[in-house]
Parts: C-alpha cells; structure tokens; sequence
C-alpha cells in the first residue's frame, strides 16, 4: 500500500492507544523477519534480464496496490551468496522507511523472487493466523497507525524490527480472521483487475494511430 506521504488519519483511533480489545504482538504470530539485502546497482544491472525468467527482485517501488508478483524485474540467476534474502510464499513485505508501504508475497511455481533494499520481509506462521489477515491489519487505517506510533525519527520516520515485533494487532478467533481474509483478498483481486484493465486502456490509447497513418 503506498500512502504517496505521510498518512494524518482524522479517525480519532489514530491517537489513542487502540488496546482496548484482545490484541496480540506480531511477533507472537512469526516465524521470521529479515531485512533486505543490499546490491549495488552496477551488479544488479550484470544479473538483470529483459527476458522472463524464475527469478525476479523486489524493491520498494514494487511495492503498490496490485498482487506483489506481477510484474517484478527478471533476474538471469539469484546467486548462491543472495538465497537467504529470498522470499517465501505468503510472506509480508514492509517499508523500512515511511511512508509505509505492506503488501504480500505470492510465488509461482518454482519461481524466487530476492528482496533488496529497505525492506523487511516476514514469514508468517499459518497455524496461529491468516496472513492475508494481518495483511489487511496492516494496511488498515488502524495498522497505518500502528506503524507510524512505533516508528522513530522526525524528518524521515523509520521502523526498527523489535518495533515492528511489537506491532498489536487484533487477536480475534480463526472464523472472523477467515471472513476479513476473504474479503480482503477479493478486494485485492477486484484491485488488480481494475490496474490490469488501465493498463489495457493505456496501451490502446499509446497505439491509437498505428493502424491509421
């Protein structure tokens, strides 16, 4: 989710403490958070291919609206020394820095996809929760907050890991995680299909003299 700046939410919940029902920490609901491996572009140019491959990399402007996976920069090979900044599937993906972006993973089959750069990756434990529901937390109004409370700094807020373990979100029974995942993820398709449909309109109005001169 790019917020373009920084989020003042009117919603009165943005400043009081919203514990006011059971929550639990992020961190209780983890298996792992990593943060982004640094590249430098010279060597990432080297390994970049124009063809579509297996192997894709993330970085904070892949972050958007639409399903993380569409679209990602092709890679020739991930090498050996880069796999432990791999992602797996279902996993979240936030901003280090504000304003926060979140979005989530989705692997095709056989496909690696490298997270470079300021940004953390989270691997979820499915047992204790539906990731598509801390997913739609944390692109809340509620989890925006959250996030922009623990973050630290003034001229450029950033989110430490131990911040983002820290993180409360709703603690609510797997029937209604169940019901906001759903709906969640059928906005977020709805979403998509709607980017894919301006990208279908863009193109026609790109070529609209070609077949005319």
């Amino acid at each position: 989710m790019d917020n373009g700046k920084e989020e003042y939410f009117l919603n009165s919940q943005c400043y009081i403490d919203i514990g006011t029902k059971d929550e639990i920490k992020l961190e209780e609901v983890i298996l792992s958070i990593n943060s982004g491996v640094i590249i430098k572009s010279t060597e990432l140019n080297q390994f970049s291919s124009i063809d579509e491959t297996n192997y894709k990399y993330l970085m904070l402007e892949n972050i958007n609206d639409i399903i993380i996976g569409f679209h990602l920069p092709n890679l020739i090979k991930i090498d050996d020394q880069y796999k432990e900044y791999c992602v797996k599937d279902n996993s979240l993906v936030i901003s280090k820095l504000a304003p926060f972006r979140v979005g989530m993973v989705h692997l095709k089959e056989e496909e690696e996809i490298l997270i470079i750069g300021n940004l953390y990756f989270i691997e979820i434990d499915e047992s204790k929760v539906n990731p598509f529901f801390v997913e739609a937390f944390l692109q809340s109004e509620k989890g925006i907050c959250q996030l922009n409370k623990n973050a630290k700094g003034s001229a450029i807020k950033n989110i430490s890991i131990q911040d983002l373990k820290g993180i409360q979100i709703p603690n609510l029974s797997r029937e209604k995680q169940e019901e906001v995942a759903e709906e969640f993820k059928n906005l977020c398709v709805n979403l998509n299909l709607l980017h894919l449909e301006e990208d279908v309109i863009n193109y026609m109005k790109r070529t609209i003299f070609e077949e005319r001169i």
